[in-house]
Formats: structure tokens, sequence, C-alpha cells
């Protein structure tokens, strides 16, 4: 981040069991997560993360 902006490296609409983003390789000193959620099969559930995994 040489200009100190921030880089959306994947997105998308669903989540669930063994869902999996590949994205190109890149070098950071930061990293951010953005979950939002607009609707809940399970009212209260809320989100879970199980795993995250960055590997080269």
């Amino acid at each position: 981040m040489p200009d100190g902006s921030w880089k959306t490296l994947a997105q998308g609409t669903t989540s669930g069991d063994c869902k999996e983003l590949k994205v190109t390789s890149t070098t950071a000193q930061m990293f951010q997560l953005h979950l939002f959620a607009s609707q809940l099969i399970n009212a209260g559930a809320g989100m879970t993360i199980d795993e995250l995994q960055m590997v080269e």
C-alpha cells in the first residue's frame, strides 16, 4: 500500500460451508475483513468464522 489506500481483493453475496474465495497473490502489511448480514435464516444465530487462512 505505497499510497495508503485499501484495495478490495474479493467480495461475494453468499456464505456457507466450504465457501472459498481465491485471490491473486498480493503483498500487504494489513488486512481487513468486513462481514455484512442483511438477513439471517436463524434469528439470533449471527455469523461465525470457523477458519481463515492466508497462505502462499
